[in-house]
């Protein structure tokens, strides 16, 4: 079995790097990109089981990032990993499930895992 592939989006490079350690660690593949036009280009070229996004990102927030996902992707699943307190309803319903970024990794983990079996994916 493959390992499942991870994109993660935020604008902060130590975030994305924390990321990349622990999920590696944990047996996913990762994929980083720094801002929402880079992710969309690396899903158009790479095949991608979940996404894990920032909201306050610049130009392109989490919200209109994961609109244009939704559009080109279909039903990739994503997790918003933002303040959720701070987010609009409007970016809330745009997305799976959000998780605060306060909380820890394992938080993300648990959510990437409910998503898996909710929405189980066929590799291309």
């Amino acid at each position: 079995m493959l390992a499942k592939t991870i994109l993660f989006v935020d604008d902060e490079s130590s975030i994305l790097a924390g990321h990349r350690v622990v999920f590696e660690s944990l047996g996913y593949s990762v994929l980083t990109a720094d801002s929402g036009a880079k992710a969309l280009s690396l899903l158009r070229s790479h095949s991608v089981d979940a996404v894990v996004l920032d909201y306050a990102m610049s130009p392109m927030n989490g919200e209109e990032t994961a609109r244009r996902m939704r559009r080109e992707h279909g039903n990739i699943p994503i997790v918003l990993f933002s303040a959720c307190l701070s987010v609009p309803k409007s970016a809330l319903g745009v997305v799976d499930v959000c998780v605060e970024k306060g909380q820890g990794p394992e938080t993300v983990v648990e959510a990437l895992r409910r998503l898996f079996h909710t929405f189980p994916r066929k590799r291309k």
